[in-house]
């Protein structure tokens, strides 16, 4: 799933991310992936070369996150991210969110 971030935040939130080995009727495997990237604004072109356009930042911060293992990416980079953690970014850069459960837990993201 993309996500364009703006100036607005933007919340993803679940509680249906499971991993559960077991018959066809229980078993569960379940992760979820969200590529963060800017919206383009038409102004933008206007701001090329200002110091408001090249300190414009995607922010990423992780609110909620129970038994869960969740992984930020951009470029080469790869970053496990804990409660309370932000990341920032270029808004040229793009931003990939993993979230991938423990097993057998109840989650919460």
């Amino acid at each position: 799933m993309t996500v364009f971030a703006g100036l607005d935040p933007k919340i993803i939130s679940s509680t249906d991310i499971r991993y559960r080995e077991g018959r066809p009727d229980v078993r569960q495997y379940d992760f979820c992936y969200y590529i963060i990237q800017s919206e383009d604004y038409p102004d933008w072109d206007d701001l090329n070369g200002t110091d408001i356009l090249e300190n414009y930042m995607i922010e990423v911060e992780l609110v909620k996150s129970t038994e869960m293992n969740v992984y930020v990416y951009s470029g080469n980079t790869s970053l496990t991210i804990e409660v309370g953690e932000k990341v920032q970014r270029n808004k040229t850069e793009n931003l990939m969110v993993i979230a991938i459960p423990n097993k057998d837990m109840d989650t919460e993201f």
